[in-house]
């Protein structure tokens, strides 16, 4: 009977580590992210999630508006990535998973003004989209994007 008790209680462990590791399955991938206005794609960020469960992503590929550079560099940004090409940038780190669905603690570099915000996202149900709030001080203070999963 001990024995029974001890294989149902590893089968329950078991399963409620791999629920909650399936949200970063569904959230590994490419997104798409896009302008607000015209609502056409601005670029596609790959999200990795690390092995200390960390989200991490980086721009592969940049859409830039007509008219505009066709190979963008981050002119508003800071530091290290004053000037840097766009595609292959780091422009979310330090997400952490804060329950189903959801992840905090991060940041969010924003490419266009070159501003790093506090970020939060959250993961649809379906897994198809992804709303990333950016925010500074506290989430009131922000603006959300929806970002779509590409297949």
């Amino acid at each position: 009977m001990k024995q029974l008790i001890i294989i149902i209680a590893t089968l329950l462990l078991n399963s409620t580590v791999f629920a909650a590791a399936t949200p970063s399955h569904q959230i590994d991938g490419v997104w798409e992210v896009r302008y607000d206005a015209s609502n056409t794609p601005s670029s596609h960020i790959r999200i990795t999630t690390q092995k200390n469960g960390e989200l991490i992503g980086v721009i592969e590929e940049a859409y830039p508006r007509p008219g505009e550079n066709p190979s963008p560099n981050c002119t508003k940004c800071e530091g290290a990535n004053k000037d840097k090409p766009i595609v292959g940038m780091t422009v979310l780190w330090g997400m952490m998973p804060d329950g189903t669905n959801q992840w905090s603690q991060g940041h969010v570099l924003n490419a266009e003004n070159g501003k790093i915000y506090s970020g939060k996202m959250t993961l649809s149900k379906d897994g198809k989209t992804l709303d990333l709030r950016g925010y500074v001080f506290q989430p009131v203070f922000g603006a959300t994007s929806t970002w779509h999963k590409i297949k």
